[in-house]
């Protein structure tokens, strides 16, 4: 209920859509836009030569715009990864997707909790040392952008 929530607030060309909710005896279902792309990781592995910069920059940008959205809104993503981004189309027109570790967050508090994907997560996120903010998304995108730009992960254990 959590993500239907964040969900239902949010109107951005480049989020999914939330249509409708519904809960049966064992779980929720949400139902979202559809989305005929692939994920961003996928479309990574058909590429032999990758990314363009161009391409780079405006998937970057509108990710960006997305997650500006987002945290004007309140809400920070902290799974922002290759595979919670949908190419559209040809276009190279993207969607932010999977809000399941998505908070609201309160600027002034700081949020706590080791949330989202290992090789993507911000070292404050990852050593815990107190509270962090929603600039951890930031540093998400700037794996996702190296990631498109080398065609590897940044890290070695990634």
């Amino acid at each position: 209920m959590k993500e239907f929530d964040l969900l239902k607030k949010l109107d951005h060309p480049n989020i999914v859509r939330l249509i409708e909710a519904f809960r049966d005896k064992e779980e929720i279902c949400l139902v979202t836009e559809l989305c005929k792309g692939d994920t961003l990781i996928n479309a990574m592995a058909s590429r032999n030569d990758g990314f363009t910069e161009d391409e780079v920059a405006s998937i970057i940008l509108q990710l960006l715009q997305a997650v500006n959205y987002c945290h004007k809104s309140g809400v920070c993503h902290r799974d922002i990864k290759c595979d919670n981004i949908i190419i559209e189309d040809a276009g190279l027109q993207i969607k932010l997707i999977d809000f399941g570790l998505a908070c609201l967050f309160d600027p002034e508090k700081g949020m706590t909790g080791k949330k989202g994907t290992t090789m993507y997560m911000a070292p404050e996120v990852i050593y815990q040392r107190g509270a962090y903010t929603e600039s951890s998304d930031m540093w998400s995108i700037g794996v996702v952008a190296f990631t498109l730009l080398a065609n590897t992960f940044p890290f070695p254990w990634s």
